[in-house]
């Protein structure tokens, strides 16, 4: 496993000092999510493709303006402060495992969380166990 250590807060509203209203539009680059250019707003404005859902979450594939494809998994029900949250986000983020998509982006807000990933382009992960798929 690879050490991911560094993380970049992107966006909000400059001078606010961390109150809730500052931190409301920030996203939160992990590891080398950093060398994404994209705020909350484009992942917010693009269309989306349902990947999948569950009872705590919704997947979709995002197209970025910039053509870039992510997944933007959206969390449902997530009782967190922001640090308990922000704490299992870094941990998330230095993961770094060949049979896990790598965390590169993610965003907190009291009703609102949101992991970006970066998109794999191969069969769903059903296929790649049970069929003929594989990963590379």
């Amino acid at each position: 496993m690879g050490d991911r250590d560094d993380i970049v807060i992107q966006g909000g509203d400059e001078g606010e000092g961390g109150t809730a209203e500052g931190e409301r539009n920030q996203l939160v680059f992990v590891g080398r999510g950093g060398i994404y250019s994209f705020d909350l707003g484009d992942i917010l404005q693009v269309s989306a493709e349902v990947l999948g859902k569950g009872s705590m979450w919704m997947s979709y594939k995002a197209v970025l303006e910039e053509g870039t494809m992510v997944v933007v998994k959206q969390l449902k029900d997530v009782v967190a402060t922001k640090w308990e949250f922000d704490l299992h986000m870094q941990t998330l983020g230095k993961v770094d495992h060949t049979n896990l998509l790598l965390l590169q982006v993610y965003y907190y807000f009291k009703d609102e969380k949101l992991h970006v990933f970066d998109y794999l382009s191969a069969d769903s992960l059903s296929f790649l166990l049970h069929g003929q798929g594989t990963l590379l």
